[in-house]
């Protein structure tokens, strides 16, 4: 089976699906109790994450060819919707209004 790298990454994620993996990560965030680290975390690379997320395409995406093709996928997905201020910020609310800790004005 021939591989194409110009077309293995980088794909397009539907508006549906973005919001289930935040809510899915917003969950996995609050049931670990860990909103504050991950708020604080979030809100100080906010500005940095088109390039933090390329720079993870490059440094950490290779490694999940280790446990496989779905994997990789999976990280390049996670990775396409972090490039986007907009999803980190929804990622924040969402962990806010999990945890019940949400004050900002709308």
């Amino acid at each position: 089976m021939e591989v194409r790298w110009d077309t293995m990454l980088t794909q397009e994620v539907s508006p549906e699906n973005v919001d289930d993996m935040i809510e899915k990560i917003a969950k996995k965030i609050v049931e670990a109790r860990m909103e504050a680290p991950a708020i604080l975390t979030l809100e100080t690379s906010k500005p940095l994450s088109w390039i933090s997320s390329h720079m993870g395409r490059v440094m950490i995406a290779p490694w999940f060819g280790v446990l496989g093709w779905d994997a990789m996928q999976k990280a390049d997905a996670y990775m396409a919707i972090f490039e986007d201020r907009e999803n980190v910020e929804k990622l924040i609310r969402k962990i806010e209004e999990l945890a019940g800790i949400s004050d900002r004005s709308k």
